[in-house]
């Protein structure tokens, strides 16, 4: 018998079975430490005793077939903590990891759904040394091993063979000239110049010299760099809602009110899934907030079981609602 359920939060650390340089015939084990906690539904370290743990190793975050796995393996549990040689039973093989652009560990508790995967750092792909233990090479590669473009112009002094000749070198090689360089690309006038006006697609810039007239004041830049201009008065038309400070230099303030909804909403809550939802609304620049106040709605198959908490943005928890009430629906 299994203690219950419970789920796997994090493998904490990762690092080889055997680790060492004394002998480099020795054979790379195929196994990969992992060390991991688990903790109950409830929270807090499982119960000890012995879980059913399935391993398997990705290419990617999410999707794809595993490139190795293993299990259900028997591991045991002891103050929430457990310790298992990956490969134990099922060796990873090296063109396996040979093959991952990244590695990504997944993790499966019992019968429960694999967990969200874990990246995996440099330490599996130790493995991959055992492609080099046959290697016993000094000084075995030659000029005939390489390609015969490559050994233009070698010139021999004594028992040396040098591969580049200073005479063989273009001129810029030695200066670093751009004037030096054979067939050298041609560029803008302005590479030379420097001068605004030698650019190509000059942008369009606002007219100089010219005003919107008496009794207008300048709205903006049009397109074709005239000035947009509009009635000098002020009032509501031509002000935006927080003109009065702008225009005033912060002397004089008026009072609006702006919403600032969710882009992301509606947002599924998906069941047993203990770490929740949540989303993040950005706020414009409306002004100065003189208050605040949240609106929220809520469906679900029973509210008593719903907390909901806002995060200002130095991080502070304010509980909005905390597991009371009954029904389907919740608006605030």
């Amino acid at each position: 018998m299994y203690p219950l359920p419970a789920r796997l939060l994090a493998c904490a650390l990762f690092a080889p079975a055997v680790l060492g340089v004394a002998d480099v015939w020795a054979a790379v084990p195929n196994t990969i430490a992992a060390i991991g906690t688990i903790t109950s539904s409830a929270g807090g370290a499982a119960a000890d005793g012995d879980y059913a743990l399935s391993f398997a190793l990705y290419g990617q975050a999410t999707g794809g077939a595993s490139a190795w796995k293993e299990g259900p393996v028997v591991v045991t549990v002891k103050g929430g903590q457990f310790v298992v040689n990956l490969g134990a039973v099922s060796p990873v093989p090296q063109q396996a990891l040979a093959a991952l652009p990244q590695a990504w560990l997944g993790v499966a508790v019992g019968s429960d759904p694999e967990l969200p995967r874990k990246v995996l750092g440099s330490t599996p792909f130790a493995l991959r040394s055992g492609q080099a233990e046959g290697l016993d090479c000094s000084g075995c590669v030659g000029s005939g091993q390489l390609d015969p473009k490559a050994l233009a112009g070698l010139v021999k002094v004594g028992d040396l063979v040098d591969y580049a000749k200073i005479a063989t070198l273009a001129k810029v090689a030695g200066s670093g000239d751009f004037k030096d360089l054979v067939n050298a690309p041609k560029l803008a006038d302005v590479a030379a110049s420097g001068q605004y006006g030698d650019l190509l697609g000059l942008p369009v810039l606002a007219k100089v010299g010219t005003s919107c007239g008496t009794g207008l004041v300048v709205k903006g830049i049009k397109a074709d760099g005239s000035l947009d201009c509009a009635d000098g008065g002020v009032s509501l038309a031509n002000l935006p809602k927080d003109g009065l400070d702008e225009i005033s230099n912060g002397l004089l303030t008026t009072q609006f009110k702006e919403v600032a909804p969710s882009t992301k909403t509606p947002i599924d809550i998906n069941d047993a899934f203990p770490a929740g939802v949540s989303d993040v609304i950005d706020v414009p620049d409306f002004g100065t907030a003189e208050s605040l106040s949240v609106t929220i709605d809520i469906a679900n198959s029973d509210i008593s079981k719903v907390r909901v908490t806002l995060y200002d943005p130095q991080g502070v928890a304010y509980k909005l609602y905390d597991q009371s009430g009954t029904g389907l629906t919740l608006k605030a």
